[in-house]
């Protein structure tokens, strides 16, 4: 589990602010806490300006949020790999 983690790079994850986002990075020694790409809000049911959070940070830092589960896209009709690479 430690290399892979819990939440492995491209799951989909619910955010406990009731977002989406794709896991693009785990953390070193946190496996509860990598770094997503947020896209999805399940509030509203609709895509957001994409940004990305690193769980490990607290809020204003570029962080803030937790996740709470994994989650498929096909139950929210999402492609979470479309967000994978914001860079892009």
């Amino acid at each position: 589990m430690r290399c892979v983690g819990i939440y492995p790079v491209g799951t989909l994850v619910l955010l406990e602010s009731g977002r989406l986002g794709v896991v693009t990075e785990p953390h070193e020694t946190n496996l509860l806490a990598p770094k997503v790409n947020v896209f999805f809000s399940t509030k509203s049911n609709t895509y957001i300006k994409p940004i990305q959070v690193d769980l490990s940070k607290p809020l204003g830092m570029g962080g803030g949020d937790k996740s709470v589960s994994h989650q498929s896209p096909e139950k929210w009709r999402v492609d979470p790999m479309k967000f994978f690479n914001l860079s892009a």
